[in-house]
């Protein structure tokens, strides 16, 4: 039996909470996230000396052996992580061609292991042994890293591969590739459907992807296919949620912009809508119009504003980019200021029809800011 996405089942919060106990969370410190580190290739690499059986072909031989033997998966992990280990001290461009040439053989192992992102987007759980090589090429050289990954990209089965391909080509320049190409494999990865109907684990890590691009053409072609997928909607609000909770301004814009999109689920539109900074008066007249649009339901709107501002955020590693944090502290009470301020114009005309639900998000952000004010008292 195909099991659910592994990454929903770990961090996918369990609804979207209020947005204004957000500031409350951000006390607690700041996260262990950390900004991924790019690797760099030595123009003149250090050859380190290495024994017989530490080669990458011969520790190859011997993961091939070890799983063809019946070892259990923590056997394989733990042989996997000492290699690992191994090859990131060596030379890594040695390494690097080794890996190319045993990537390039075709040849593959499952391992037993689930999929799972670890710091940095490196990985702590590799599913084949062609992952495996994948995640430890970065690490080493990102020109082969690169070439191999549109290599893989192009031909790949696996969703797992492309996903930990993908990798070589967000990373910071020169090695980024363009927000065309990046779009365009997006629409390759969404336009896999047996990946989606196995419920495989490097698709659903694989939609942070368009987080990474922060493009209208990604934000569009996510919700899109959320639009067309509705069996697979978790996966899909979640990457939803988070493009807009890095990159609000694209997402209202984008469902400002079409009112035809996300029309299916009105109920995501209204909290994709909610988190839209009041204190960006641009957002704030973008928010005002959408108000304002007869089109719109007066039930979205009324579940608009029961979650306005919103800024719920998940945890855990992520394979592209930074790992999502907690709004800071002070954006949040600067927010709920604006957003109060824009409370009181709108109860003033123009929103007769939504006034319980104004004068109710008006004493929640009332409520919110005397909460913060009395935090700041000795």
């Amino acid at each position: 039996m195909a099991k659910p996405f592994p990454r929903i089942l770990k961090w996918f919060a369990a609804g979207l909470f209020l947005a204004g106990f957000a500031w409350l969370v951000t006390q607690r410190g700041e996260s262990e996230d950390t900004d991924r580190v790019v690797p760099t290739a030595s123009s003149e690499p250090v050859r380190k000396e290495r024994s017989s059986t530490g080669s990458p072909g011969r520790d190859w031989d011997g993961l091939i052996s070890l799983i063809d033997g019946g070892a259990g998966a923590e056997e394989v992990r733990a042989r996997m992580s000492e290699i690992k280990g191994r090859w990131t001290d060596a030379d890594p461009h040695a390494v690097a061609e080794s890996i190319a040439t045993l990537l390039r053989s075709g040849d593959d192992r499952e391992t037993g292991i689930e999929f799972e992102t670890g710091h940095g987007g490196g990985l702590r759980g590799w599913p084949s042994l062609r992952v495996f090589l994948l995640d430890v090429l970065m690490s080493t050289d990102p020109d082969i890293a690169v070439e191999l990954a549109r290599e893989i990209l192009t031909d790949t089965n696996s969703a797992e591969e492309y996903a930990v391909a993908m990798r070589a080509l967000v990373m910071e320049r020169p090695w980024r590739a363009s927000d065309e190409e990046l779009e365009s494999r997006l629409r390759m990865l969404l336009g896999r459907s047996d990946w989606q109907e196995q419920r495989r684990a490097g698709f659903a890590e694989a939609l942070d992807l368009p987080r990474e691009i922060a493009s209208d053409d990604a934000f569009e072609s996510l919700a899109n296919w959320v639009d067309s997928s509705p069996e697979f909607e978790e996966a899909g609000e979640m990457a939803l949620h988070e493009f807009a909770a890095d990159h609000s301004s694209i997402a209202i814009g984008e469902l400002a912009d079409d009112p035809t999109m996300l029309a299916e689920n009105p109920g995501l539109r209204a909290g994709l809508m909610a988190r839209a900074d009041p204190a960006d008066p641009e957002q704030l007249q973008t928010v005002e119009a959408y108000l304002a649009d007869a089109a719109v339901s007066q039930q979205e709107k009324r579940d608009f504003l029961k979650l306005f501002p919103l800024r719920s955020a998940t945890t855990g590693f992520r394979l592209y980019g930074g790992n999502p944090k907690p709004f800071e502290r002070e954006s949040v009470i600067a927010s709920d200021r604006a957003a109060a301020l824009a409370v009181d114009r709108w109860l003033q005309g123009g929103f007769e029809n939504l006034r319980p639900e104004l004068e109710d998000l008006g004493l929640r952000l009332e409520n919110w800011q005397r909460q913060a004010t009395a935090s700041e008292r000795p």
